[in-house]
């Protein structure tokens, strides 16, 4: 498990997870199962990394997505009509890693996948709440978006 597949695993479960100097600070600790503890200390140098690292975010937030897809890194994203937070990752590798982690598909989004969903114009916040319950409900991925026929 990755550093940030066992933070988005532990994030899942309600903990948060902050640095303190050379230490790993986690609340509440009664919701880290041991299994996750034991990854935690065997993880903690890339997690502090993790955590303390100056990534500038806005940087990928402007890339084109077929250069996210090359050169990304995995986003959380926070969105006002979703109740759980999404995962903008490069590649499949990226959200493999995540889904092993404890993050469900749904809220997994490859480059491609976005790709191939913002390639149909006209498609609205209620057109992706729909595939977002479904990808939720039938643990799917997307594989084509197709344009609605006008009558």
């Amino acid at each position: 498990m990755t550093a940030t597949a066992l933070l988005a695993a532990l994030r899942s479960r309600g903990v948060e997870v902050v640095p303190a100097g050379d230490r790993l600070r986690f609340r509440p600790a009664s919701k880290v199962p041991p299994h996750l503890l034991a990854r935690l200390r065997e993880r903690k140098a890339e997690v502090l990394k993790l955590l303390t690292s100056t990534i500038d975010p806005g940087r990928f937030l402007t890339m084109p997505l077929d250069v996210f897809a090359r050169q990304g890194q995995p986003l959380e994203v926070r969105v006002p009509w979703w109740p759980e937070t999404l995962f903008f990752v490069p590649g499949v590798r990226d959200g493999e890693s995540l889904w092993r982690g404890g993050v469900g598909r749904e809220r997994i989004w490859t480059a491609s996948e976005l790709i191939r969903f913002v390639e149909v114009l006209g498609l609205t916040p209620e057109a992706l709440r729909v595939v977002m319950v479904a990808r939720q409900e039938f643990a799917g991925e997307i594989v084509e978006v197709r344009p609605r026929l006008e009558l």
